[in-house]
């Protein structure tokens, strides 16, 4: 709970008197909110200065993790979308342009899974190696039903 609001009546509502004292056990009523979604831009700017001495122009390099135009957040939210959701790129694109203000081509959609499928390749490779090591795999190709069955049976 990140924020409390005490409301504590002043005065009777019936005689208008001043109220004093503590109430121990207050009634309770709280409201869930999300915070205001809206991107975090973060420009670079990646300088080039002149060598006095010989004249070589030498430019810093943006970091490896600052290279992708879009950040690992709005990645894994494209990537969520698409993959959990079953959103059509066409739709992420608009989803994100509604929710947090980016206009995304559907082609960088594109461009965002592969780079979250690129992330994810070396915790992927070792769930596998696991389960492929594993004495037991605890797993079979058994249906389970879940929800009421029809046909009168109960369970």
């Amino acid at each position: 709970m990140q924020h409390v609001v005490e409301l504590v009546p002043k005065e009777c509502q019936g005689c208008g008197h001043r109220l004093e004292g503590r109430d121990c056990e207050p009634r309770r009523h709280q409201v869930v909110e999300v915070p205001p979604l809206s991107a975090v831009v973060t420009e670079y700017r990646s300088h080039a200065l002149e060598c006095r001495a010989c004249g070589t122009l030498t430019r810093q390099p943006v970091s490896a993790h600052a290279r992708s135009a879009f950040g690992d957040r709005l990645g894994a939210l494209a990537s969520l979308l698409v993959g959990k959701y079953r959103l059509s790129k066409r739709l992420v694109k608009d989803a994100l342009s509604d929710m947090v203000g980016v206009d995304l081509s559907v082609g960088s959609v594109v461009n965002l899974e592969g780079e979250m499928t690129d992330a994810l390749a070396p915790a992927v490779a070792e769930a596998l190696a696991y389960v492929q090591a594993a004495d037991e795999a605890h797993a079979d190709e058994t249906g389970w039903v879940e929800g009421k069955r029809s046909g009168g049976m109960s369970g």
